[in-house]
């Protein structure tokens, strides 16, 4: 295992992989990460929210971010407008 990267239980990643393929990838996944606008996370987050899902909206929005401070490390964004959105979606 490499040190320098936080190793992720298997099982949490299917689960974030599962978030991301259900919820996010149909409206976010084909598009440049610094193309991707604040409105649009946050019509995503409501999508999921809208179903009942308030608590798996709140950690979508965390794995986006985290999507775009990766980005923003690799040169592929400026910022995270995910990170914007924090309180968007009332608490659970």
């Amino acid at each position: 295992m490499d040190e320098r990267r936080p190793y992720v239980e298997p099982a949490q990643y299917d689960k974030t992989l599962a978030r991301f393929k259900n919820d996010a990838f149909p409206w976010l996944g084909t598009r440049p990460v610094a193309e991707i606008e604040a409105p649009e996370i946050l019509d995503v987050l409501k999508r999921v929210d809208s179903r009942g899902a308030r608590f798996t909206a709140h950690r979508l929005r965390g794995e986006i971010s985290r999507v775009f401070r990766y980005g923003i490390k690799e040169g592929l964004c400026k910022a995270d407008p995910a990170r914007d959105l924090l309180g968007a979606i009332p608490p659970s």
